[in-house]
């Protein structure tokens, strides 16, 4: 048996906690701190353990974790560029378009959130590159 499949069958037999929702197990407390550590100590292969074995908890965590084993600053969603590009008006229309054909499982809700997403991802990087421009097109490209 090899090291990974070795690894994989470990991880299967790990003890699932059920839980209250605002509970925290001493387990969860023990990993989180481990995180952090190895955050603070930018332990790279402890953190690509932790990813392979618990995961990284939360949202929170997650974003320090990937910024420390991908090696760049962690991301701020405070750090929004206010200026709007020329093209974000033609963004809006097209992305209003989008997902006609394709999924068509989506419910309503879903949709909105998908075509929500999209528009983000599109103003957030014609606002970091000004010297792009918007064209037909770069909706679906962004998308795949």
């Amino acid at each position: 048996m090899t090291k990974k499949h070795k690894h994989l069958r470990q991880r299967k037999k790990k003890t699932t906690f059920k839980k209250e929702k605002n509970e925290v197990t001493k387990t969860e407390k023990s990993t989180k701190k481990t995180i952090n550590k190895a955050c603070e100590e930018n332990d790279l292969k402890s953190l690509r353990k932790l990813a392979c074995s618990e995961g990284f908890l939360s949202n929170s965590l997650r974003s320090s974790c990937w910024a420390n084993l991908l090696k760049v600053g962690k991301i701020s969603r405070e750090n929004k560029i206010e200026e709007n590009h020329k093209d974000e008006d033609q963004v809006l229309l097209d992305v209003e378009r989008s997902f006609v054909n394709y999924p068509k499982e989506l419910k309503k809700s879903q949709l909105k959130k998908k075509k929500e997403e999209l528009k983000d991802v599109i103003i957030g990087i014609l606002r970091r590159n000004p010297k792009l421009s918007y064209y037909q097109g770069f909706h679906d490209i962004s998308f795949t």
